[in-house]
């Protein structure tokens, strides 16, 4: 699954704002990735880092 301008080809599909930024996720100062595991820390989808313009990432999800 892809995010962001890189992968969808669409203007401002990755930006947000808070109550000091506007822009893509690479602009803001403090993002968490978040690893989604289940009770057992099996690793169920896995983010990839953003691109190198800040705009993009992708999730891996696990194979059933």
């Amino acid at each position: 699954m892809f995010f962001g301008d890189d992968s969808t080809g669409v203007a401002h599909t990755n930006f947000a704002i808070d109550s000091t930024t506007t822009g893509p996720i690479g602009k803001f100062s403090s993002i968490e990735e978040i690893t989604m595991a289940t009770s057992g820390n099996v690793k169920e989808a896995v983010p990839s880092a953003l691109s190198s313009d800040g705009t993009s990432f992708s999730v891996t999800w696990a194979s059933q």
